[in-house]
C-alpha cells in the first residue's frame, strides 16, 4: 500500500496535533469481514517507546544553592531507572435517571475529570547516596522536621532577601515528549507538562542489619503534579525536540572507551609475548630453513630488511 494512502493528515482534533499523520483507518481496515492485505500499513501498530522527560523549570530556591539546577536536571533526566504515575486519562462521571421499570439507568455525561499525576520516579542508588540527600534536603528546605519552617534561611548568605515562598519557589515542571520509533520531532505522538512538582518523601535511607546480606539500594520518590495536556504542549514539545535533536545522534560513531593500551601498561601481557617472539621465532641456524624465501623482495624492499 503506497505511503500517501496508509497514512492521512486528516487528524483535525482526532490525533494531538491537527497535521500529524495518522493511520488511514478508513482505507485500510482489516477486521471486517474480510481482511485487506493490499492496505495493511494502514493499520501498522504504533509502538510506544519510553516517555522522555525535560525539566523545564527547577525550583527559584535551587538558584540560590551551588550545583543544585545542575544535579536536579542530571537527576531527573538521565538517571531515572522508571518513572510511574505519569500517564494521561480522562474519566466521565455519569449521572443517571430512571429508564424503565425493569431498574435500567438512563447514563448522561455530567463530568469529566482528569486523573491527578502522581509521579513516582526510580533510582538507582549510587556512591556517597546523594539521591536519597538530595531529595531528602529538598523536603527540608521546604519545611524543616525541627521546626516546620523553611531551612533556606540556614544555608544562603546571611542578608540575602528571600520573598514569601510560592509553588514556583520549591516546585519544578517537567515536559513529557511521547517519540514515535522515527525519533523525529515533527512525529511526536504527544507531549504534556506536569507542574508543581515536588518530593512527598525521600523514602527511607535504607539502613538495616541482615547477617550476611549486603544490598543494593533502588530509590522511588513520589513527587506531587498538576497536569496540562492540550494541542499546544504538543506543540512546545516539537519544539523542543528539535532543540535536543536527538534524532540527530549516531551511536555508531560513539565515542571507544579506549583509543590505545595505558603507557603504563604498554609493554606487559601479550605485547611483551609478542616483542619477545618476533625475536626468539626464528629459524635455528644449523636447520638449512629460511625465514623468508632468498630474494623475496616486497615494494622494492628486500624482505629480510623489514
Amino acid at each position: 500500500m503506497a505511503t500517501t494512502q496508509a497514512l492521512t493528515r486528516n487528524s483535525f482534533r482526532i490525533t494531538a496535533g491537527d497535521s500529524m499523520y495518522r493511520g488511514n483507518i478508513e482505507q485500510g481496515g482489516q477486521y471486517g469481514f474480510i481482511g485487506h492485505l493490499n492496505r495493511i500499513d494502514a493499520v501498522t501498530p504504533l509502538v510506544m517507546n519510553p516517555a522522555i522527560g525535560i525539566i523545564t523549570s527547577v525550583p527559584k530556591i535551587f538558584r540560590l544553592i551551588p550545583g543544585y539546577p545542575q544535579f536536579c536536571k542530571a537527576l531527573f533526566e538521565v538517571n531515572t531507572i522508571g518513572i510511574d504515575g505519569i500517564d494521561v486519562e480522562c474519566n466521565i462521571e455519569p449521572g443517571q435517571a430512571p429508564a424503565s421499570p425493569d431498574g435500567q439507568q438512563i447514563n448522561v455525561p455530567m463530568a469529566n475529570k482528569r486523573t491527578q499525576p502522581t509521579p513516582t520516579f526510580r533510582f538507582v542508588e549510587t556512591t556517597g547516596n546523594p539521591v536519597w540527600g538530595f531529595i531528602n534536603n529538598w523536603c527540608t528546605l521546604m519545611c524543616d522536621p525541627e521546626t516546620q519552617y523553611s531551612s533556606l534561611s540556614n544555608i544562603i548568605r546571611p542578608g540575602t532577601y528571600i520573598a514569601p515562598h510560592v509553588l514556583s519557589d520549591y516546585s519544578m515542571t517537567m515536559l513529557f515528549i511521547q517519540f514515535d520509533k522515527t525519533l523525529q520531532p515533527q512525529n511526536i505522538i504527544d507531549a504534556y507538562f506536569i507542574v508543581g512538582m515536588f518530593p512527598l518523601s525521600a523514602g527511607s535511607a535504607g539502613f538495616s542489619k541482615e547477617l550476611g546480606q549486603p544490598k543494593t539500594m533502588e530509590r522511588s520518590i513520589q513527587m506531587a503534579g498538576i497536569l496540562q495536556h492540550n494541542q499546544n504542549t504538543r506543540a512546545v514539545g516539537v519544539e523542543i525536540a528539535t532543540q535536543l535533536g536527538l534524532h540527530l545522534i549516531a551511536p555508531t560513531f560513539a565515542q571507544p572507551v579506549a583509543t590505545m593500551v595505558d603507557s603504563g601498561i604498554q609493554d606487559m601481557g601479550l605485547a611483551r609475548d609478542a616483542a619477545q617472539d618476533q625475536n626468539e621465532f626464528n629459524p635455528l641456524s644449523w636447520g638449512g630453513n629460511q625465514k623468508y624465501p632468498s630474494g623475496a623482495v616486497l615494494g622494492g624492499v628486500p624482505l629480510g630488511e623489514i
